[in-house]
């Protein structure tokens, strides 16, 4: 499934060598989810990364009143709660489901252990994020 960012996002999976694809593989544990399921909610820990492998999340909040607002529908080769993972923040958004969908987690720790042993993780994860933000903003 194409993802509402996936028009000019660039996808985390494909910026890294397959080598460090494997290493993620190795560590992340998938779970599958149906649609319309709860990923998870604001609030929610943001101490691990999410990498979606197939289907897609939709990621958005809910105003007082009870409105949705959609803030992305993330697909395949995406990831989800750098900025969590990094920060230990809470999540700031919800993550909904999209079809079935498969998502690998990596915990915070396994992440980091990663990053210092693949630098390319480092080299992915900040055009990732900033083309991700490119696209919001225009």
């Amino acid at each position: 499934m194409t993802g509402v960012l996936d028009h000019g996002s660039l996808k985390f999976l494909d910026l890294l060598p397959q080598k460090v694809e494997a290493a993620f593989a190795a560590v992340e544990q998938r779970h599958t989810y149906q649609d319309g399921r709860t990923i998870f909610s604001t609030g929610d820990d943001g101490d691990r990364l999410l990498i979606v492998r197939s289907g897609a999340v939709r990621m958005g909040r809910f105003s007082r009143s009870g409105r949705e607002t959609i803030l992305a529908v993330l697909g395949e080769g995406h990831f989800i709660g750098i900025i969590g993972v990094l920060t230990g923040r809470k999540r700031t958004q919800n993550a909904v489901a999209v079809g079935k969908t498969t998502v690998g987690y990596v915990h915070k720790a396994d992440f980091l252990t990663l990053m210092d042993a693949h630098p390319e993780i480092a080299r992915a994860a900040l055009p990732a994020t900033l083309s991700r933000l490119n696209v919001a903003l225009n």
